[in-house]
């Protein structure tokens, strides 16, 4: 068993903040096309003026969302503040929440110098899995690294910004 336990650093919870963003921004952009597109076919059905006013309501919608990923104070940011893993399981919790996957989820686990970050599959997909190296409790990172030995990517941030 590998434990990871402890407030991750200020570096992970902008790296969270990011990929929280870009996730509400995509998942986002999908809903509002798949709902778009049906109503922008009936406008132009009915009335082609209909699209000049739908315009104002779409743009409205997604300020709306584009507003909500502006970045906030790192501090008010889920984090997890435990992640554990098995052999065959992996849980992240938090103040508020826990999640768990199966290691058969885990598409690949990028090493950023300072933490890891776990990478699912498609349904499974979940920013909540990030291993800051200096709080292991238990096991080691060798340990680590050898039960993820053939999905391990190790890359470099470019930036905060």
């Amino acid at each position: 068993m590998i434990v990871f336990s402890g407030a991750v650093s200020d570096n992970a919870r902008f790296f969270m903040k990011k990929l929280e963003a870009r996730m509400l921004i995509i998942v986002t952009s999908i809903v509002s096309i798949i709902f778009c597109i049906p109503i922008v076919l009936l406008c132009i059905y009915v009335d082609w003026i209909s699209v000049i006013m739908f315009i104002p309501f779409v743009f409205a919608v997604l300020s709306g969302v584009f507003y909500r990923v502006i970045p906030t104070d790192l501090k008010k940011i889920r984090m997890p503040t435990k992640v554990s893993i098995m052999s065959d399981i992996m849980i992240s919790s938090g103040k508020d929440f826990e999640y768990g996957r199966y290691y058969d989820d885990v598409k690949k686990v990028v090493d950023y110098g300072e933490w890891y970050h776990m990478v699912f599959y498609f349904p499974h997909k979940i920013v909540y899995y990030v291993c800051q190296k200096d709080l292991i409790t238990e096991g080691t990172i060798e340990e680590f690294e050898e039960l993820f030995k053939d999905k391990l990517v190790r890359k470099k941030l470019k930036g905060k910004g």
